[in-house]
């Protein structure tokens, strides 16, 4: 049986960093360079800084991601699996709180085929679930035929947001002990070689 003769999943947005592409940002490291208070949102803190410090701020945030990403490496089975949600018929997309410019570096390095991007300059950041919901306006369809794929707190957070089907992808060192967050997830993708399995699994028990 396809996933599509299961429930009407018409699109599946990803994260970029920790979902499609491994990261080594070291945002402890980031807070100290901007003087961002331990546990606080980078990118929250940064919005409430002076004009000035604002500047400043985010040069130092850009070159730590622009240092990221020309060492970016993907993730294995993201760009086997993109292939094949294309050839399935499914709209993807990638939400992303990186810069554009970062962003760009990473696609291409990576060669991630996907549609549609959305970085923190087009949109809010997560969680805030603007550009999800961008993309299921974009397309023409509803939230709940829409998935959203991401490794991170803000994720699932945005997908709950956006009431869309939250997918956390966790790799195998993340899972013992799962995160806190992982409940708020509708199901776990642990490998993308069987992500359509854990998908299906998921669209399978939601209908009963």
């Amino acid at each position: 049986m396809s996933l599509v003769s299961l429930k009407p999943i018409k699109a599946i947005l990803f994260d970029l960093d920790g979902t499609l592409v491994h990261s080594s940002l070291d945002f402890n490291q980031i807070r100290k360079d901007i003087c961002c208070p331990d546990q606080e949102d980078v990118l929250a803190f940064v919005e409430k800084l002076s004009f000035a410090d604002r500047v400043s701020a985010e040069k130092i945030i850009i070159q730590h991601e622009m240092n990221d990403a020309n060492s970016a490496e993907i993730i294995s089975g993201a760009s086997e699996l993109l292939s094949r949600l294309s050839e399935y018929g499914f709209k993807t997309g990638i939400v992303t709180r990186n810069s554009a410019e970062a962003t760009q570096i990473k696609v291409k390095r990576c060669g991630l085929t996907i549609e549609k991007i959305l970085t923190r300059e087009d949109a809010p950041a997560k969680p805030d679930p603007t550009a999800l919901l961008s993309f299921s306006q974009m397309w023409g369809v509803l939230p709940d035929e829409c998935i959203y794929v991401g490794d991170y707190l803000y994720d699932v957070q945005a997908a709950n947001n956006a009431k869309m089907h939250a997918c956390l992808y966790l790799d195998e060192k993340n899972l013992d002990p799962l995160p806190s967050f992982a409940k708020n997830a509708d199901f776990l993708c642990r490998n993308f070689d069987i992500f359509e399995e854990d998908l299906r699994n998921y669209l399978t028990k939601s209908m009963l």
